[in-house]
């Protein structure tokens, strides 16, 4: 009989991977030289096939990982937990907040120098703001504007500015009453103002969409009804048409959350109202929409699905939806940041969970998929083929939340909230190399 048995994590220096290694062992009764040739091959047979999967699937890992390289490791000192992404500066440097950690313990603003050097800007205090969620937004002249989440003069967030001379100033601080804890980015729109959304945790209303003037000065555009969706957690962007185009998580006529565009001429109106919990089609969109080049917006789904696992789906400018990939788990779940477009025209973004396969059925070699995992990073065509480019495995980070950054040197950037030596979060490189997309099928429909 042949027994074949998993080994999860193999740890080798700095470097961790998620490895499988199978331990063939031959149990003898005592009357091994009675087996005939036929038995013989069948076991031979079954223990090569589970050794070239797990071959297979060691080379795969391997060949990723080869591919990313961490920057940064998280250690407190210079901020943890860092849930939002980064930005690329003129200078070619990365700009990128901490949730938590730093000085005082309410997060940081850093700096990631092309040749690894790491730079806190920032400690936050409170007082001028703290935990900050969203990366900031970056001008042509070097300022760095963004939100905090809690903190300011009455604890319920702050817009911020960082001025190329190291000076951060309180731009607007929250009081609920104008809404309150903005988890989103800011979105530089042509107009040269700024526009983000706050949370309903504390705001009037089901949350709110706001504008901050080039002069500072702060407007509340709209206040959500439970009609039009609530927690509009996610940032806003910019279609060619000059609207702005959202999500919200929760609530709308289904109760699934809703796809919507406004501008202050035309006002609000909802082009998409996602089902409940219980759709295969998606539900809860927690990332912000990515305008593709071939004009539709492109949005992820945390729930629902064919797999109940989160989606990715399209949405035309007449409001058509088609649902272009449901999650498995194998190929990860639960996408909480945005996508971005690639250079070469594919869409690339992470799951927070998922990507971690499991052997099970003994002989057999029986391969079970589930949820569980640290997260994954993916490619997916705009016709629906997707391909996994990385899995983590907790030591090179884990649990993406952020949307990735494609950088002046062609290569993808990200962080991720957990993971690293000291499980702090980590900033990451993932070289793009050419890949080649598997072909539609039923495991991969287009």
């Amino acid at each position: 009989m042949i027994e074949v048995h998993l080994l999860r994590t193999a740890r080798l220096g700095s470097v961790a991977w998620t490895t499988a290694v199978a331990v063939a062992r031959l149990i003898s009764c005592g009357h091994r030289c009675r087996r005939t040739a036929m038995e013989r091959y069948r076991q031979d047979r079954r223990l090569w096939m589970a050794l070239g999967a797990l071959g297979l699937l060691m080379a795969l890992q391997a060949t990723a990982r080869a591919q990313l390289a961490t920057l940064y490791q998280f250690d407190g000192r210079g901020g943890s937990s860092p849930y939002a992404g980064i930005v690329q500066g003129r200078d070619g440097h990365l700009y990128g907040s901490a949730t938590t950690g730093g000085a005082y313990g309410k997060g940081t603003l850093y700096r990631l120098s092309a040749a690894g050097e790491f730079k806190v800007l920032h400690s936050f205090r409170g007082k001028e703001g703290a935990h900050p969620v969203a990366r900031p937004a970056i001008t042509p002249d070097g300022s760095l504007y963004g939100t905090t989440s809690a903190g300011g003069s009455a604890g319920r967030g702050t817009l911020y500015r960082r001025a190329p001379s190291g000076a951060l100033t309180t731009l607007h601080s929250f009081d609920g009453d104008d809404g309150g804890n903005p988890f989103a980015s800011l979105l530089l729109a042509r107009d040269g103002h700024f526009y983000g959304t706050t949370s309903c945790v504390a705001s009037p209303g089901l949350g709110t969409i706001f504008r901050l003037a080039a002069d500072s000065r702060f407007k509340t555009l709209h206040t959500f009804k439970l009609q039009e969706g609530s927690d509009p957690f996610t940032g806003l962007v910019e279609g060619s048409d000059g609207q702005l185009y959202g999500t919200t998580v929760y609530d709308g006529p289904n109760n699934g959350g809703t796809v919507y565009r406004f501008s202050a001429a035309a006002g609000f109106s909802m082009l998409h109202a996602f089902q409940d919990s219980d759709s295969s089609t998606g539900t809860s969109p927690r990332a912000a929409l990515m305008l593709a080049g071939d004009g539709h917006l492109y949005g992820t789904t945390v729930a629902g699905g064919s797999y109940g696992l989160g989606t990715i789906f399209k949405l035309s400018p007449e409001g058509e939806m088609t649902t272009l990939h449901s999650f498995r788990g194998v190929d990860g779940s639960r996408p909480y940041g945005s996508l971005i477009q690639g250079r070469d025209g594919r869409l690339y973004g992470t799951t927070v969970n998922g990507g971690k396969p499991s052997l099970m059925g003994g002989s057999a070699g029986k391969l079970s998929i589930f949820e569980d995992g640290d997260g994954t990073l993916f490619a997916i065509t705009l016709e629906g083929r997707l391909k996994t480019l990385h899995v983590f495995g907790g030591e090179d980070g884990s649990h993406p939340v952020s949307t990735l950054m494609q950088g002046t040197d062609g290569h993808l950037y990200g962080t991720t909230a957990h993971g690293g030596r000291l499980d702090q979060g980590t900033v990451f490189k993932f070289v793009l190399p050419g890949e080649r997309f598997p072909a539609a099928s039923r495991d991969n429909p287009p």
